[in-house]
């Protein structure tokens, strides 16, 4: 190191490795809490509205509330001005508080407004900055999935949570699930505000006297430079940004599938203790999809990986769309539907992260992010308008399953012009 300021001891990395650990926890269950009781908010707020009115409305509502991670760039640019800690700082604050504004929305119209602030300090990811800033080159990818790992916790006490809750009696019980992450954030937030330090390379940054001035047209100044920096300067990295910001987009399309895979479970010959198990399944499967990238993304590299959840996604969604369809067999089926699909969405969500973080230099790392959130969020709004009309004039099916086939136009622009980014040091990337 060059200084003091930036010395890490052992046990502060670990320290700091659980912390996040926690951080992640949030923030995949306040994300995602909604997706395992979407049928009892539905029930909620449209009591006697017809059910394909009221799937449209959700759809058409969560796509409104989306639109708060418009704002998440903001998160992610400030990041690279003011530093990695305030903004790690700002959104696990941010997430208790927009959960608590969900506890107790009234309405449906008060509820997409508190989702909408959930979007902005959800979907900011400044935790994974900081372990790929905090990590060796050869341990990014494996650290950050130890941490994903840990923090899918997170999703697997959102299907404890409702299995704990009377969900069948009472339809705002659902509204209790939302008092983890209230707790959860605010403790975090005091320990991040005493214990946590900046990250190592943004330290270096600054001193180097790269920081971001204050004054607004410097700002300006900055943002273009680093505009420039990942789509202007190097064709190559241009393609390659462009590349996995195509993929990501495209994933970002299927989430569908799991913000309404468990309503969508309500339609068939499934009962309800069939649905929890099913509903837990999807929750423990994302831990497959950190644990697989962790083990192997640093063996075989992000290209390989990359082709396998391409194809995993659809063909898990036409597994469960043709598997609850056979009564005999429909649980054994869809467990093994959504265990494909979800290790997939989560495993490529967290790759797509690591490559635009490793083909990205420091000062612009942030603000590539958030161009990748940004552009997935103008896209994915599109595309939930469009679900919501699909969903009234045919089915949850379709939504599920015409995203997913999209993913494979991505393959031939992965082969030509992504390079694999495996062993990457990010000190070395300018």
């Amino acid at each position: 190191m060059s200084s003091k300021s930036t010395f890490r001891s052992k046990n502060y990395i670990i320290f700091m490795f659980v912390v996040l650990t926690f951080v992640q926890i949030l923030d995949t269950y306040a994300g995602y809490f909604t997706s395992a009781v979407v049928s009892n908010i539905r029930l909620d707020f449209f009591p006697t509205e017809p059910t394909e009115l009221s799937r449209a409305i959700m759809v058409l509502g969560g796509t409104l509330a989306s639109l708060g991670a418009y704002l998440a760039v903001l998160v992610q640019y400030m990041a690279d001005k003011v530093g990695r800690k305030p903004l790690l700082l700002t959104t696990v604050f941010g997430m208790a508080l927009s959960a608590f504004l969900m506890m107790i929305s009234p309405t449906y119209p008060m509820y997409v407004i508190s989702y909408f602030t959930l979007f902005i300090f959800a979907g900011s990811d400044v935790w994974l900055i900081y372990i790929n800033e905090e990590s060796s080159a050869d341990k990014k990818a494996f650290w950050s999935n130890i941490v994903m790992i840990g923090g899918a916790t997170g999703v697997i006490l959102m299907s404890v949570f409702r299995m704990l809750i009377d969900l069948e009696v009472n339809k705002s019980a659902w509204r209790l699930m939302a008092i983890f992450p209230v707790v959860l954030g605010l403790i975090l937030g005091i320990i991040i505000l005493f214990t946590i330090k900046e990250t190592v390379k943004y330290q270096e940054v600054k001193e180097k006297n790269q920081k971001i001035s204050p004054d607004l047209q410097e700002r300006q100044i900055l943002f273009r430079k680093n505009f420039d920096i990942i789509l202007r300067n190097d064709r190559d990295r241009r393609n390659a940004y462009l590349t996995v910001l195509i993929l990501y987009i495209l994933r970002g399309f299927n989430e569908g599938f799991i913000r309404y895979g468990e309503d969508f479970l309500y339609s068939t010959t499934l009962s309800s203790s069939d649905i929890d198990i099913v509903v837990l399944m999807m929750s423990i499967s994302a831990i497959f999809g950190y644990l697989i990238t962790g083990l192997l993304a640093d063996k075989i590299g992000r290209k390989p990986l990359l082709y396998v959840y391409i194809f995993c996604i659809p063909f898990g969604i036409i597994l469960l769309l043709v598997g609850v369809r056979i009564p005999s067999a429909a649980l054994t089926l869809a467990c093994l539907a959504v265990l494909i699909v979800n290790t997939a969405y989560w495993g490529l969500w967290i790759l797509c992260g690591i490559i635009i973080i490793e083909i990205l230099p420091t000062e612009a790392r942030g603000t590539g992010s958030g161009l990748k959130i940004i552009c997935a969020a103008i896209f994915g709004t599109l595309v939930g308008i469009l679900n919501s009309f699909i969903v009234l004039s045919y089915s949850y099916e379709l939504m599920f399953l015409f995203p997913s086939l999209l993913l494979f136009l991505t393959v031939p622009l992965i082969i030509k012009y992504l390079k694999e980014t495996k062993g990457t040091d990010l000190s070395e990337v300018s």
